[in-house]
């Protein structure tokens, strides 16, 4: 699963943990039709759910952090103070991307 499907799934509507979920499905069913070979019946490494949680929450703060450079450059420093606080909560809690992107478009229209 690339990063870019991660974040698509991410952008739809799901939370980084069930994001979290399905790419450790998919990647341990490659893992698992690589060890199917004789040959590679000890290849490959099952991942927890713990390090899929890692792997997406780091492809998801990149994509914060562009899109926090971004909005500072545009916005000023007040904006990119209130998206800083923003993203920090998204770190803490189960955010969707839809509750992210609804609270830029309420800040936009101040």
């Amino acid at each position: 699963m690339s990063e870019e499907q991660i974040l698509q799934l991410w952008r739809s509507g799901y939370t980084k943990h069930k994001v979290a979920q399905i790419y450790k499905r998919i990647y341990n069913e490659q893992v698992k039709i690589v060890r199917l070979e004789l040959r590679n019946r000890h290849a490959g490494k099952m991942i927890s759910t713990y390090e899929a949680l890692h792997k997406v929450e780091k492809v998801i703060w990149e994509e914060i952090k562009y899109f926090y450079l971004i909005a500072g450059n545009t916005f000023g420093n007040k904006a990119s103070k209130f998206l800083f606080v923003l993203f920090l909560c998204f770190l803490k809690k189960n955010l969707s991307y839809k509750y992210v992107d609804k609270k830029l478009k309420i800040f936009q229209k101040i």
